[in-house]
């Protein structure tokens, strides 16, 4: 299954194999379950699907089946939402990567989404995030066109 966020709809969109829409997570709202701008989405190591719900300032966790599971907030995104898009990935230990771009910086979440520690990108506002197989954090930066690679601390 192909999973899309459509910030415009307020929505995820999933989708088969054959490009056929299967099914809908999600609507307008602020309630569990339905989002304002959802942009980046990952499955984590758990199997559960983590959507970045810019405008709710959470990242929300739902179940392989659709169903809405738990939610992390995430202060500040929503003064990002502007010209910011949220991307979230998983370090190998299981703690949650996300970048806040308009706040040049990412930050790391525990696994259970508790506690964060936020790391500043000098003069750079991070726009992609992807974890690498050995771990290292690769960030994409929109104001000086380059590619980062940070070790996880």
């Amino acid at each position: 299954l192909i999973y899309i966020s459509d910030t415009g709809h307020h929505d995820i969109k999933v989708f088969d194999s054959e490009g056929k829409q299967v099914r809908t997570i999600g609507e307008r709202g602020i309630s569990k379950g339905q989002f304002d701008e959802p942009v980046g989405l990952r499955f984590g190591p758990d199997g559960n699907l983590y959507v970045c719900d810019t405008g709710n300032e959470r990242i929300q966790i739902f179940r392989p089946n659709g169903g809405f599971k738990d939610m992390i907030l995430v202060p500040g995104w929503n003064t990002d939402k502007v010209g910011m898009e949220p991307f979230i990935d998983f370090l190998p230990d299981g703690r949650i990567v996300i970048s806040m771009s308009k706040k040049k910086m990412f930050r790391i979440y525990t696994p259970d989404g508790e506690s964060a520690k936020n790391y500043s990108v000098q003069n750079g506002e991070p726009i992609g995030i992807l974890v690498g197989p050995e771990g290292k954090i690769w960030m994409g930066d929109r104001t000086r066109n380059q590619i980062y690679r940070v070790t996880a601390p």
